[in-house]
């Protein structure tokens, strides 16, 4: 039987197990580990799963669930990992700025590259997919890729970072 949700508190820790839920309307910034920050658009769920993390300060996966959220990742040493799940593809970060969506409707999955790169793959299988500076790539639900390559994606990303900035206050960091 899962609690019940509760009002988030500037500064509050999460830790593996924890659920962040953005309303209707409302953002949040989260802290994740200590090498990442996401930006989290309304009506989205992401979740810090219990198994692959070692508590809040030690956070390497995160879980997707619904909604929208831009991540920065800082430059990654050695064999340090930053992956986001979503139900159908995982992204492993190798320090980036990218934006990782849920389409409500069709299910659909874009992420969008701004910066660095990101080694993308579906949950059904397959080959992964690099995804490099200003590309989009696409997974269907089920994990099936839309598209054979990555595809150009500055004017969507133009568009993306104008509403970030109208939502947040702020540019993109």
């Amino acid at each position: 039987e899962s609690e019940p949700w509760q009002a988030a508190i500037a500064g509050m820790d999460l830790a593996a197990g924890d659920s962040v839920w953005v309303k209707t309307g409302a953002s949040a910034v989260v802290k994740v580990g200590g090498t990442a920050v996401m930006h989290l658009e309304p009506d989205t769920v992401f979740t810090i799963p219990a198994d692959g993390n070692d508590g809040a300060s030690a956070v390497r996966r995160v879980h997707l669930d619904q909604g929208s959220a831009w991540t920065t990742v800082e430059k990654l040493l050695g064999g340090d990992t930053f992956t986001v799940t979503t139900k159908d593809a995982v992204g492993g970060v190798k320090g980036t700025q990218f934006r990782t969506s849920i389409d409500p409707d069709s299910g659909e999955t874009d992420w969008d590259m701004e910066e660095g790169k990101l080694e993308l793959a579906s949950r059904a299988g397959g080959s992964a997919v690099l995804l490099e500076d200003g590309h989009n790539f696409r997974f269907l639900r089920g994990g099936r890729p839309a598209f054979d390559r990555p595809r150009p994606a500055r004017e969507r990303l133009k568009g993306f970072k104008s509403r970030f900035r109208q939502r947040f206050g702020t540019e993109l960091p």
